[in-house]
């Protein structure tokens, strides 16, 4: 695979960036044609979820649009090389950059919470070319060694230091260092979290982004990217800070709902710039029943406790 990726990127980077807008649009459509009906049909289940479309045939328009927007994903990541030695910034208009600014010159550590929300392979890129050294991005090895060596790579190229970590030390040590880490917190995590407020759901989430900010007494800056004609708005949120009065537990949870209402906020501004195919409720669905439901249950618990 590693092989036509290369091959590939040698082609779209001979396009000019009209042609590989279209050329993207173009690979989007296909995708959406050959992805397997069972993935469309968790794409709305998810939204309907959400309670962002009032039908399923809405659902299902959302749900494609989102499909087909992967395809310029794809092409700006083969185009990474055009986008070297701060060239990529020429596409950005930043805005709330204050605190992140003041903590780049002070040195200071952080996490950066960011979601599978337009196109997230830019906003890496983009972070990392302003404020270089600091970004390390914290995921998951890919199944295919081929496409793995070529995500590394393309982030590398614009600054991104791309870290599979064994143990949490490993994430703790660098935030001791000064390093950002870059959390995509917004899909299922297998089973492993907190049930936190999702939509009018609960879910199972990945509590990372909490607990390192907890331990080691660093702040929480949510960063999000809007597609705009020819360019991207990266827009970063005050930052957050997990609270140190509260038991660990009880400070991660409040976090993970915090981070959880921002994500739905920013998916229901747009809602096709969501990630929608990931099985998103996969693990709570098993473990817990109906996300529904349970929100329900917690909604009757907490004013039976208020009314107490």
């Amino acid at each position: 695979m590693y092989f036509w990726l290369q091959l590939g990127r040698r082609w779209a980077c001979g396009l000019q960036a009209g042609a590989a807008r279209r050329w993207g649009d173009r690979l989007g459509r296909f995708f959406w044609r050959v992805l397997p009906r069972k993935r469309k049909d968790i794409a709305v289940e998810n939204i309907l979820r959400a309670e962002l479309a009032d039908s399923p045939e809405q659902a299902r328009a959302i749900a494609k649009t989102s499909a087909v927007r992967l395809g310029r994903i794809a092409l700006d990541v083969l185009r990474f090389p055009l986008y070297t030695e701060g060239r990529i910034l020429k596409q950005m208009h930043f805005t709330g950059t204050e605190e992140l600014d003041a903590l780049y010159e002070s040195g200071g550590g952080c996490i950066l919470a960011a979601s599978h929300t337009d196109n997230w392979e830019m906003l890496g890129g983009a972070m990392a070319s302003k404020y270089p050294g600091k970004i390390v991005a914290v995921g998951f090895k890919q199944s295919n060694e081929g496409f793995d060596r070529f995500i590394r790579e393309s982030r590398a190229m614009l600054g991104e230091e791309v870290l599979y970590p064994k143990n949490m030390r490993e994430i703790l040590r660098l935030l001791e260092d000064g390093k950002w880490i870059c959390l995509l917190y917004d899909q299922d995590g297998g089973g492993k979290g907190t049930l936190a407020q999702l939509f009018r759901t609960l879910a199972l989430s990945v509590t990372g982004p909490a607990i390192f900010s907890y331990a080691r007494k660093v702040p929480i800056v949510p960063v999000h990217i809007y597609t705009r004609d020819e360019g991207f708005d990266v827009v970063v949120q005050k930052a957050l800070w997990t609270r140190q009065d509260l038991k660990k537990a009880v400070a991660v949870r409040e976090m993970t709902d915090t981070l959880n209402a921002i994500l739905a906020k920013r998916v229901s501004e747009r809602p096709a710039d969501w990630f929608w195919i990931h099985n998103r409720w996969k693990w709570t669905k098993r473990i817990y029943g109906d996300p529904h439901d349970l929100w329900l249950k917690e909604q009757a618990q907490r004013a039976k406790e208020d009314e107490a």
